[in-house]
């Protein structure tokens, strides 16, 4: 059975998340602005995860699974995916401007990234192994990258692409003229 590409490119996705965390967690970002892009980045990452499974990759699967009497295994994944998403959402109603936050020193944003984290797990284990490739696949793929230029051109996430808050070179953030 050929496993499914949108499963790749989600199990990838987890992998930019974690790293991400991982970044913040190590605490090896010396400069505030660095710390505080990351974070943004980050939350834009799980955004764009959570709209995505939510939106276009559980409701394709939905059809699948019940061809498999699995729908209770999906179900609970997308209720997991929605609370999540409302955390999210109450994050980003807290700081309106993530521009003039720092995330990472915020209990509520540390205890997201552990449940979404956890929840990525639960789903490589429970539910991607039951998910073989599907003959529509590239359309969604396809809607997964506008989702992911939707929730970038978000005026909370505008400068929150890696570009703008990572240096691809190395060393520390990026300055940007203001």
């Amino acid at each position: 059975m050929e496993q499914s590409k949108t499963n790749h490119w989600f199990i990838d996705h987890h992998k930019k998340i974690k790293g991400l965390a991982d970044q913040l967690r190590r605490d090896t970002l010396t400069s505030n602005e660095m710390r505080a892009g990351v974070a943004r980045e980050l939350l834009m990452e799980l955004c764009l995860d959570f709209n995505a499974k939510s939106q276009i990759y559980y409701p394709a699967l939905k059809d699948k699974l019940q061809q498999l009497s699995d729908l209770a295994v999906l179900e609970s994944h997308l209720k997991s995916i929605q609370q999540l998403q409302g955390a999210t959402q109450k994050l980003l109603r807290r700081f309106p401007d993530l521009s003039k936050a720092d995330l990472s020193k915020e209990a509520e944003f540390s205890a997201l990234i552990q449940d979404a984290v956890e929840q990525f797990h639960r789903e490589e284990i429970e539910l991607y192994p039951k998910v073989i490739a599907f003959s529509d696949e590239n359309s969604h793929l396809n809607a997964i990258q506008v989702e992911r230029d939707k929730v970038a051109q978000l005026p909370e996430f505008r400068d929150a692409i890696a570009s703008k808050v990572q240096n691809p070179h190395g060393g520390e953030q990026k300055r940007i003229a203001s």
